[in-house]
Order: structure tokens, then C-alpha cells, then sequence
């Protein structure tokens, strides 16, 4: 069995239990494959109700941007959304986010309007809206399942000029300008099954629907997409940031830090690895489920292993650090230790044309695809 050395001791690529929950979850994903055809025949026809014009789609006064994705699941939406706001605010654009709020517990419509000093919390907004709220204190964010009456709200309530949809492939009853599908898999679309036998949202077809197709670095290729523009992504570490306190620490300072890390996002294990690439050594990592709302027993779990390990920092990933901020006792019991990994979007390929594909949206004049 392949070993992995880490500092004195070794750790098993592949526990026995590993094995054993790979073999059930494919048996379980063969025996829902029926459920996922039934399930992709019912989007189908609901995608071709909307292109017919039997079920409408709404315009609105300013321009839309959509990013989304195909597969459910961490696609590096949130760091996308995020690169759209920093570019046309750079650009004095008032700008709205949109969103249904995942996981929230609030009902309704729930709007936040730019320069309000109450960002709100993640029991509000859903984290992802909330970390956006937080970050930029000038944006205008909504969230809601009825995106066309947010983004009319948006509009004629805060003024906004240019709204982007978070997560808005699938939410077709707004129009918008551009869709932006995030791609961020080591496996080809066809090999992925639909929900709920696999990850997939949207049959393939639906690729063709998209404006711009942005791959993530180390993604399998553009073999099999449509002839759409394609960019390609990476999301690169910032600085670690005191959840409760304003303390950065700085990326170069980090060789050698002995830390405690947990989170709760889709792909726990690709952030440890960020963490031990930039030099940290992981003395204990505890993994939660995505989106996970974190209990006292939660708390205590993560105090323990600081105690144990006499850890020096607490590192969590920014939405987890939303989530904690939604209830202040959380992070004031993990103290000053605790800090949060800052990510920044970074277009890797294609950047000066996807400039002007997103520009040309925003000034009404056309331009040519990559």
C-alpha cells in the first residue's frame, strides 16, 4: 500500500474504511441511475419550455451576469463573483449580487443595500452572501428564490447598474447578458451521472447555453465543449486574517507555523492541501459537511485539539469564518488564534479578451469571442 512520510510518522493513502464508503457510494450511485434519467428528461423539458417562450423569461434595465455551473458542488463561483464585483466597481459601477441565499434561515426576500452599516449574518443571507456583504461594504446584496422581483428591487430601490446572479445557470426566468459556467473537474461532464446518481446538474446539451466557458487550472481540457470563449482560472491564497480582530499574518511568515485547521466546505482536502503547500504543518485537520452550521459541540471538538496539539493559529476558510461570525460567541470562544485563508480568482488565460466580453456588456457595444 502506498505511504505518504510526514515528518517521523506515516499515514495510509487509503484506510480500509475509505475503501469500503468508495465501494458503497458507487453501488448507491448505480442504483439511483434510473432516478437521474428521470430527473434529467424533467430539466430537459423545462429547458426547452423556456427556449420556446412557454415559460418566460423577464428582461430587465441593466445589464445581468450570470455565473453558475454544471456539477453541484465547490466550482469557484463565490472567488469569480467576487473578481466580477472588484472589476466593475474598479469601473464605478453600482453593483448587486443576487442569490437564493443557500442554506439560509430566513424567509422571503431578505436585501441588504450598499453602504448599510448592518451587513447582516449568515443566518440571513446564506455564508456566501454574507462573506460578499461583509468584504464589500459599497454592494448591494439580495437574497431570494424569486430572482426577477430582486433584481427589480435591486434596480429601483438601490440603483444598481449592473447586477450579477450567483449560482444563476439553472434560474432562467431572468435574462441576462452573459453566462459564465464554472468548470472545475478532473473527470470529463460525460463521465459525471446526473444528480442525484452524481454531481450533475444539467444535461450536456445545456453547455450550449453558456457565454463563456471558465476551466479551472489542472481542469481535463476542452475536449467535448461546445465552441464557446474559454478562460482559464486559479484561486491563489492572499493572507491569513483574524476572524474576531483585524491581525494578518502574511504568507511568507507561514513555513514551519504548527496549526489546527477545520472547515466546511464541498472539497475539505483541497484546503488542507493549500495549507500545507504554503509550509504550514497541519498538526490536526477536522472536516465538516458542506455549508455546516457549527454547534457548541463543534466548538469544544476544536478547542480540545488546540489543547492537545498546543497549536499556535486556528486557520478556517473565509465562508466558514461567515458562518462563526453569525454567532460572535463561536469566535470569541476560538479567541485571537483563530484566523481565516483569504483567496483571490486569478485569470490565468484569456484575461485581456474576457475584459472586453464582460466590458462590452456593461457599454452596450459588441465584441468579438476569443
Amino acid at each position: 500500500m502506498n505511504v505518504q512520510q510526514n515528518r517521523g510518522y506515516t499515514t495510509p493513502r487509503t484506510q480500509p474504511d475509505e475503501v469500503i464508503v468508495g465501494y458503497s457510494t458507487r453501488v448507491l450511485s448505480r442504483l439511483l441511475l434510473p432516478f437521474s434519467w428521470i430527473y434529467g428528461l424533467a430539466v430537459w423539458i423545462r429547458n426547452l419550455l423556456f427556449d420556446a417562450g412557454i415559460l418566460k423569461i423577464e428582461k430587465v434595465s441593466v445589464p445581468v451576469i450570470s455565473v453558475g455551473n454544471m456539477v453541484a458542488g465547490g466550482t469557484g463561483k463565490t472567488p469569480m463573483v467576487e473578481y466580477l464585483v472588484r472589476h466593475f466597481m474598479e469601473h464605478g459601477k453600482n453593483v448587486a449580487v443576487l442569490s437564493r441565499g443557500y442554506k439560509r434561515a430566513s424567509k422571503g426576500t431578505v436585501a441588504i443595500g450598499a453602504k448599510e452599516k448592518n451587513r447582516g449574518n449568515a443566518g440571513m443571507l446564506g455564508d456566501e452572501l454574507f462573506q460578499l456583504a461583509r468584504k464589500f461594504s459599497q454592494l448591494t446584496v439580495i437574497a431570494g428564490t424569486k430572482r426577477v422581483y430582486s433584481a427589480k428591487l435591486a434596480i429601483e430601490r438601490y440603483g444598481a447598474d449592473v447586477i450579477v446572479l450567483d449560482d444563476g445557470f439553472q434560474h432562467r426566468a431572468l435574462a441576462r447578458e452573459l453566462d459564465i459556467v464554472m468548470m472545475s473537474s478532473e473527470q470529463p461532464l460525460d463521465k459525471i451521472p446526473m444528480l442525484p446518481a452524481g454531481m450533475r446538474r444539467e444535461p450536456l446539451s445545456s453547455l450550449k447555453r453558456a457565454s463563456v466557458i471558465a476551466l479551472s487550472e489542472g481542469t481535463f481540457g476542452r475536449t467535448g465543449l461546445p465552441s464557446r470563449p474559454v478562460i482559464q482560472w486559479k484561486v491563489e491564497p492572499v493572507q491569513l486574517r483574524q476572524v474576531v480582530g483585524e491581525k494578518i499574518i502574511e504568507l511568507s511568515s507561514l513555513k514551519d507555523k504548527q496549526c489546527i485547521s477545520f472547515c466546511g466546505i464541498a472539497n475539505p482536502h483541497r484546503f488542507r492541501g493549500t495549507l500545507e503547500t504554503l509550509g504550514l504543518i497541519v498538526q490536526d485537520f477536522i472536516p465538516f459537511p458542506d455549508h455546516h452550521s457549527f454547534s457548541e459541540m463543534d466548538i469544544r471538538k476544536i478547542q480540545q485539539s488546540v489543547e492537545e496539539h498546543q497549536a499556535e493559529i486556528i486557520i478556517t476558510t473565509e465562508k466558514d469564518a461567515a458562518r462563526l461570525l453569525s454567532k460572535p460567541e463561536s469566535g470569541t470562544i476560538l479567541g485571537s488564534q483563530l484566523y481565516y485563508l483569504a483567496i483571490e480568482l486569478r485569470v490565468i488565460q484569456g484575461e485581456q479578451e474576457f475584459h472586453q466580453i464582460i466590458d462590452s456588456i456593461i457599454t452596450g457595444r459588441a465584441v468579438s469571442t476569443m
